[in-house]
C-alpha cells in the first residue's frame, strides 16, 4: 500500500498519466493490478503476461496501436524476453519492484533495461539495497542515475579508502567506521523514501 501511495502522490503531483512500466515478480502482478484499479481506476492498465500467442494479442491490441496505455505490468523475464515489443514505448516511469534483482550490473536484466528501455524517471523498490558489498549498491544507483554513478571503481574507492588505509587484517577505529557510514548515508539520503 505504501508503494502505490507513493506512486499516486507522484503521478498526481506531476499530472503524469504515463505510460509507466512496472516490473515485478510474476506472483505479485495481480496485486499490482488490483492496487492500480483501487488507486487509479481511470488508468488503462495492461498486465503483459501469458504464453507467446497471448502476449502477441496484447501487443496488437495495446502496444502496436496508438491506444492510450497508462501502465504496463510485467515480469523480469518478459521485460528481457520481449524487449523488442515492450521497449517501443517511451516511459514516464520505469518502476522495478524487488529491485535488488539489479544488483549485478552485468546481468541480463540490468543490461537489457539500460540499453533497450527509455524512461524519464526510474524508481526502484527494495527492502535490501545493500546486501553484500558496495558494488551491489552502485549497480542500483547506476541504474537510477547512470550519468552520475558511471564508474564503479571510483564509487568503490570512495567507500573503501579508509579500509585500504587500515591494511589487511587491521581494524578501523570507531571514528573511521563512523566516517564511512556517514558517507554512505549522505550518498543514499536523496534516493531513499521510507
Amino acid at each position: 500500500v505504501q508503494t502505490i501511495a507513493l506512486l499516486a502522490w507522484l503521478f498526481e503531483k506531476y499530472n503524469d498519466t504515463g505510460p509507466h512500466l512496472i516490473i515485478a515478480p510474476l506472483s505479485t502482478l495481480s496485486n499490482w493490478e488490483s492496487e492500480f484499479q483501487k488507486w487509479f481506476p481511470q488508468f488503462k492498465v495492461v498486465k503483459y503476461v501469458g504464453n507467446k500467442p497471448e502476449r502477441k494479442d496484447l501487443e496488437h491490441r495495446y502496444i502496436s496501436r496508438s491506444s492510450t496505455i497508462n501502465a504496463i505490468l510485467t515480469s523480469y523475464q518478459l521485460v528481457v524476453l520481449d524487449k523488442s515489443v515492450l521497449s517501443r514505448l517511451d516511459y514516464s516511469y520505469i518502476v522495478i519492484d524487488e529491485a535488488h534483482k539489479l544488483k549485478n550490473h552485468e546481468g541480463k536484466l540490468s543490461q537489457t533495461l539500460m540499453h533497450h528501455y527509455t524512461a524519464k524517471n526510474r524508481l526502484l523498490l527494495t527492502g535490501t539495497p545493500l546486501q553484500n558489498n558496495p558494488r551491489e549498491l552502485w549497480s542500483l544507483l547506476n541504474f537510477i542515475l547512470p550519468n552520475i554513478f558511471n564508474d564503479h571503481n571510483k564509487f568503490d574507492d570512495w567507500f573503501t579508502a579508509p579500509f585500504a588505509k587500515a591494511g589487511e587484517g587491521a581494524q578501523l577505529t570507531k571514528e573511521e567506521q563512523w566516517v564511512v557510514i556517514n558517507q554512505l548515508h549522505a550518498v543514499l539520503r536523496p534516493f531513499i523514501f521510507r
